[in-house]
């Protein structure tokens, strides 16, 4: 089902360095979980992040992130996820389908993980590869989503948990759906993640 796609470093080096961009502006604060939005040039949609503590260590929480078979348990409105290539634990290409709302269509994507392990913290990057596979009936193959998740141990049994993307959809979406793609979307996935890692077959 798939090309082999060169697995390198340059992932855009992630969203964590982009292209021009502006301030971050706090844009919903609930539960410990803060998600803020900024413009970035070139791109009509905000670019995304959401900051959070969790309890548990961020080896468990790359246990979750590497659980792409388990994201539809937790990533807002994820419906389908698959693995279509592993390459050992740290590299990763997947397939997922977004529900959007009705009279939106909705969006599939595929993207490569790539997981970097540094003294203290665990970051993933994640670059969209829509070319990989061919598009499907009824639905918008979403051109970019990068970006990825950074655990920081805390040293007192919890972990600070960023997550940063920057997406392009694909075809028209109205405003409202902008809105809550940008605020509630990353909100209800940060909160899924709390209760996700708590599950036991991540033990």
């Amino acid at each position: 089902m798939i090309l082999m796609i060169l697995f390198g470093v340059t992932i855009l080096n992630s969203v964590f360095l982009l292209q021009v961009e502006s301030e971050w502006e706090l844009r919903k604060e609930r539960n410990d979980i803060r998600i803020y939005t900024r413009k970035v040039e070139g791109y009509k949609i905000q670019e995304i992040k959401g900051v959070t503590e969790i309890e548990a260590s961020p080896e468990r929480i790359l246990k979750v992130l590497r659980d792409v078979e388990g994201y539809p348990e937790w990533i807002h409105s994820c419906v389908t996820a698959e693995v279509l290539q592993r390459s050992g634990d740290d590299k990763i290409i997947f397939y997922s389908v977004i529900k959007v709302p009705w009279p939106a269509t909705d969006r599939d994507m595929v993207q490569k993980m790539e997981i970097e392990h540094q003294q203290g913290s665990i970051q993933t990057h994640i670059v969209s590869i829509p070319e990989l596979l061919p598009e499907k009936k009824g639905l918008i193959r979403m051109p970019v989503s990068n970006g990825g998740w950074k655990l920081i141990d805390r040293d007192n049994g919890t972990t600070l948990v960023e997550m940063q993307f920057l997406n392009d959809a694909g075809g028209s979406l109205p405003g409202w759906l902008v809105n809550m793609l940008l605020t509630e979307s990353p909100f209800q996935t940060m909160s899924g993640l709390k209760v996700q890692v708590k599950k036991d077959k991540y033990d």
